[in-house]
């Protein structure tokens, strides 16, 4: 969580945006109450300095969600589209934001186990990895191949090479 949070490049979960929601306003308050203690005349280029990261801040994370929903991050001038952004799910299929270079599944790996709400698989590179939260069809079995095919997309296909089902 909070990778490169000054980058506006890539995407983040709703809970980190909230989360960056969060500092920002905590922030703001405590810059503000600052200001109260230390007079205004002593602070003023160091706290228009703190003011200004977070405000970086606070843009960069809300065009990283943006992205995350496939959106530009110029849709977060929208009034009130934060709300939108905090309570949209991500979406990675047809999104031109999302890099498949990142995607957890690489070109072909092959299933090694199923389990209850997880799946092992075996990379090209020889590498067990974890594949949570996927659902598999009951006809995929472990020496089933999972390809990516493009935007995002999955296949499963058996050891012959025939369509086992889509991902």
């Amino acid at each position: 969580m909070f990778k490169s949070p000054f980058s506006f490049n890539g995407m983040i979960s709703r809970r980190e945006f909230g989360l960056s929601i969060l500092i920002c306003n905590v922030g703001i308050v405590g810059l503000f109450f600052i200001m109260l203690a230390i007079g205004w005349k002593l602070g003023y280029f160091f706290i228009a300095f703190l003011l200004f990261v977070m405000v970086w801040f606070r843009v960069a994370q809300g065009t990283k969600r943006c992205h995350d929903i496939g959106l530009s991050g110029w849709h977060q001038l929208i009034p009130l589209f934060t709300f939108v952004l905090l309570f949209t799910k991500s979406n990675h299929i047809n999104n031109r934001y999302f890099n498949k270079e990142n995607s957890i599944v690489k070109g072909i790996c092959k299933i090694v186990s199923i389990g209850d709400n997880i799946v092992q698989v075996e990379m090209s590179d020889g590498q067990l990895k974890d594949l949570h939260r996927i659902v598999l069809s009951v006809n995929a079995k472990p020496g089933d191949l999972i390809q990516h095919i493009n935007n995002g997309k999955y296949v499963v296909v058996d050891k012959d090479g025939n369509l086992v089902f889509r991902i």
